[in-house]
């Protein structure tokens, strides 16, 4: 079997350099995401449309905290921050 996978990596490479570099390129790809996703098991990636004048707005409140934070975890922070406000505010 492993002589096998040898041989087609050793023949597509000779055959063809730009489909074997492209292979080679989109399985370290895959690999690398692969590793991400199993580091971050307790995360869900959202991905949302926002207004153009937004990435200035996030990146100027992310300087403005005093303890370090990046983007994610400041959006995380004030959805949070919401939910907890707009739930007290139902409690009546």
């Amino acid at each position: 079997m492993l002589d096998d996978i040898q041989s087609f990596w050793d023949i597509l490479f000779s055959e063809n350099i730009d489909k074997y570099k492209y292979a080679l390129s989109s399985m370290k790809k895959a690999w690398s995401q692969k590793k991400f996703r199993d580091k971050n098991v307790s995360k869900k990636q959202f991905s949302i449309n926002m207004s153009v004048d937004i990435m200035p707005i996030l990146n100027e409140l992310v300087s403005m905290y005093e303890i370090r934070t990046n983007k994610n975890e400041l959006i995380e922070s004030l959805i949070r921050k919401e939910y907890e406000s707009m739930k007290a505010k139902h409690r009546i």
